[in-house]
């Protein structure tokens, strides 16, 4: 039901966010609870060292950083230089052997994407120098160029360093040109300059246009991607195009209708996504390059044709995701017959997501087996509930799917919470505490911590105080995962490294640690003592330190946007 899936998608708003929302509960003075979030911070801060993975301590140090800045600049540059020294410490542990710390690798990657987008909110020339510090060694190439995830992470420091400093930006994106990297961002850096440094403006514009030739065009698809993005900014239909318009638009053309026989296959895959986007700019080439517009045509009609299968199946996708009712029925009607039922059903659901309960349920009898059926039917009974709000009807729907399993049941009870909270606040209540008492006592599965926080996330702005027993209740459980999974590690399961576990870390436990310090850090606004209290409860070091942090930085971001 769309109305279900808002709603569970509401709670897993960001911290920040969802501090705000409680801002009312606030029982200290700003400044007081600020001051007790800054001592937090220095004991995270001193307790860091003794971490022992080299991704723990760089997390918390990149976050320490950032919420210092403002109050002591060079102890946040100190900070993120730490940051990076352990970033690289973890990179030589990944080298040795590549194999077994994959994870490691990926982790190293979105540490140093953390560290130095971070760091280009504040000082762009130190986000460079922390960009080139960390730089993998097989970072580039055999003829020099930038590995995709460098590229990656430099178009998305350049974007960010662009809305602060422009002048610094061109600098950075003609270094880029220099070196045969192109961006589709540089666009962006042109803009920026044309408001602000017209010169400049030339001056990048000329270094682009010599850049983008033939060759370049087609070898890179960052090159194909910065020259349509340039070609797409200017001009608008009321103005004449500069000179540097018409002669890129001429290039990009002329190596779109090269032929065939003359490229390479990667330059001719090349060839044909650049060809294919010229589609939409067929009105600049009638207009600026005529005689060149029906050879442009002609080709790209040729093209379509070859692709038709594909555009077929692309069709078919499309339809599935963005169609309407009847688009699915005409659909299903053309694809072999062990294909059509989930196209029957997808299109049963879409008439009813368009208000059409008959049409859904005639969908439903008229091409659907029993167990399709019933599932939809299912659907329709509670949508057409919970589209009428009043006190009775809810509770029969609540009664429909009774037999449901336990969490399906709370995450109903939420969602009925949510729908009667404004006009049935008696029965709102209710519903409430019929979903806390499916939730308390100790979880035994991952769904069952899961349907705690979600309790404890409603619960918050309500009644803070039994939001945070459930909170303790799942830090207990929590404690007792992280021990047996120590117990375990090199037998069944591998989540720690010696003697620490990853925070976040790629597995459910270490996620479970994050989410349940974020809804701590929710309600620290309303409890701070309660709050960190109880991310102390965490056993392990890496996990206390992770929930303190996450109070702080949530105090710290709401007390400082006041």
């Amino acid at each position: 039901m769309k109305s279900l899936i808002c709603f569970l998608l509401t709670l897993n708003i960001f911290v920040a966010n969802a501090v705000s929302a409680t801002a009312q509960d606030q029982t200290a003075p700003p400044n007081a609870i600020e001051d007790q979030a800054y001592l937090l911070l220095e004991d995270v801060i001193a307790s860091t060292q003794t971490l022992k993975l080299p991704q723990n301590r760089s997390r918390l140090q990149i976050t320490a950083a950032d919420l210092l800045w403002k109050r002591d600049q060079s102890r946040a540059r100190s900070l993120f230089t730490d940051a990076a020294a352990n970033l690289l410490e973890l990179k030589k542990q990944t080298d040795k052997s590549f194999d077994q710390n994959f994870g490691q690798q990926e982790s190293a990657t979105q540490l140093r994407h953390e560290l130095v987008l971070t760091a280009a909110r504040y000082d762009p020339a130190l986000a460079y120098e922390l960009f080139e510090r960390t730089r993998q060694q097989k970072a580039r190439a055999p003829d020099g160029r930038a590995s995709d995830d460098e590229t990656y992470l430099e178009q998305l420091l350049l974007t960010r360093v662009m809305a602060t400093d422009p002048d610094f930006a061109q600098r950075k994106a003609e270094a880029m040109l220099d070196r045969g990297e192109f961006s589709v961002t540089i666009v962006s850096v042109l803009e920026k300059l044309q408001e602000k440094n017209k010169p400049s403006a030339a001056q990048l514009t000329e270094k682009i246009l010599d850049r983008l030739k033939p060759d370049a065009l087609l070898a890179s698809y960052g090159a194909t991607s910065l020259a349509l993005g340039m070609l797409r900014a200017e001009p608008r239909s009321s103005e004449q195009p500069s000179a540097a318009y018409r002669q890129l638009l001429e290039t990009v053309v002329n190596t779109a209708l090269k032929p065939v026989t003359s490229l390479t296959p990667n330059q001719l895959d090349n060839a044909r996504d650049l060809l294919l986007n010229l589609r939409a700019l067929q009105p600049q080439i009638d207009q600026h390059l005529p005689a060149r517009a029906q050879a442009v045509r002609q080709k790209i009609s040729e093209q379509s044709d070859s692709n038709k299968p594909r555009n077929g199946l692309d069709q078919l996708t499309y339809l599935t995701q963005q169609g309407t009712s009847n688009n699915l029925l005409t659909a299903a009607a053309s694809v072999p017959s062990e294909a059509r039922a989930p196209l029957y059903q997808q299109a049963a659901v879409k008439a009813l997501d368009e208000g059409n309960a008959d049409r859904a349920r005639q969908i439903a009898n008229d091409h659907l087996d029993a167990n399709m059926r019933g599932v939809v039917f299912k659907r329709i009974a509670a949508e057409q509930q919970l589209r009428n709000g009043k006190a009775a009807q809810l509770e029969e729907l609540r009664q429909i799917l009774e037999g449901s399993s336990k969490s399906d049941r709370v995450s109903l009870l939420l969602q009925l919470v949510e729908a009667t909270k404004t006009d049935n606040p008696k029965y709102s209540r209710q519903f409430l505490d019929e979903a806390f008492g499916l939730v308390t006592g100790p979880a035994k599965t991952y769904k069952q911590l899961e349907d705690q926080l979600q309790v404890a996330h409603v619960l918050g702005s309500i009644e803070p105080q039994r939001s945070l027993e459930l909170l303790e209740s799942g830090v207990t459980k929590l404690n007792e995962l992280l021990s047996a999974a120590e117990s375990l590690s090199g037998f069944e399961v591998h989540i720690f490294k010696p003697g620490e576990m990853p925070v976040p870390g790629n597995s459910m436990l270490g996620s479970m640690v994050v989410r349940y310090s974020q809804e701590l850090a929710i309600l620290a606004k309303s409890d701070f003592r309660r709050a960190v209290a109880a991310a102390e409860q965490f056993q392990y070091p890496e996990s206390r330190q992770f929930a303190r942090l996450s109070i702080v930085q949530a105090v710290l971001r709401f007390t400082q946007s006041e």
